[in-house]
């Protein structure tokens, strides 16, 4: 924790017991620290005072689903909306979590109203992109995807999901550019290098293919699909040897697949 801020913010509140922004402030450094409970001292301190803060029951609802509190987060995000509709990010939680308790047509009415406030909220985008994902309004979800791209190129997730749309409507060349910027943006993950491999699969390459399996393996031994899909491979290459080796590490791993 920045411990100079900490004093600053701390003599702020002892002088005046109803600085709104400095109680926010505070209780932000808390919660980053991992001291939520002080975090939700400060915010109800805000709200003891100032009832009307929206600002601060979007404070106590990310903390609250941070912890696993879904419904209190909940409860938090659509107050904090009833006092101020135009907080983008409560808009975009509440979605979130309606996308995950399956309420998907409600999320994008969220992650729209989101989007109205702020165009730019590529995180918007990308959520929205997963919720028309799941109504199975997949060129709308590819548009949501290539939005939040334009505005952030680094944000992986929304790579890795305009790639799954793309390799299920056999856009091979198209999937192959995605998962490779993925697997650029992050070369540590083996699930990632798993979805090249795949694509580069599908598209002939299975040099390419081999080795992202390989990769993905050295990153993460658990991952089966990539032993069994490298065994499938060697097979159809007629390496038996090869192949027997990898379906036997996956069997040894999962005996109950057997």
């Amino acid at each position: 924790m920045p411990e100079d801020a900490k004093g600053h913010y701390q003599k702020a509140v002892a002088i005046d017991p109803v600085f709104e922004d400095a109680r926010l402030n505070l209780a932000n450094l808390f919660e980053k620290q991992g001291r939520n409970e002080e975090a939700i001292h400060h915010i109800s301190e805000v709200l003891r005072f100032n009832p009307g803060s929206g600002q601060a029951h979007y404070n106590i609802g990310v903390i609250r689903e941070k912890q696993g509190s879904i419904q209190e987060a909940l409860d938090h995000y659509q107050s904090a909306l009833i006092r101020d509709p135009r907080i983008e990010e409560a808009r975009n939680n509440l979605g979130n979590l309606m996308v995950e308790k399956g309420q998907y047509k409600e999320a994008i009415g969220q992650y729209d109203k989101a989007l109205r406030i702020n165009p730019f909220y590529e995180n918007a985008h990308y959520n929205m992109g997963v919720a028309l994902e799941k109504l199975g309004r997949t060129d709308e979800a590819e548009d949501q995807y290539h939005q939040a791209l334009k505005l952030s190129p680094g944000l992986l997730k929304a790579h890795t999901n305009l790639g799954g749309i793309l390799l299920g409507q056999e856009r091979i060349d198209a999937a192959v550019r995605h998962y490779t910027e993925a697997v650029y943006l992050e070369p540590g993950r083996g699930d990632v290098y798993f979805n090249l491999a795949v694509a580069l699969e599908k598209q002939g390459q299975r040099e390419k293919a081999i080795f992202c399996y390989h990769e993905a393996l050295r990153l993460d031994p658990g991952l089966d699909r990539a032993r069994i899909n490298l065994g499938a491979l060697w097979l159809r290459a007629g390496k038996h040897d090869a192949a027997l080796i990898q379906f036997k590490e996956a069997l040894q791993r999962n005996p109950e697949d057997t």
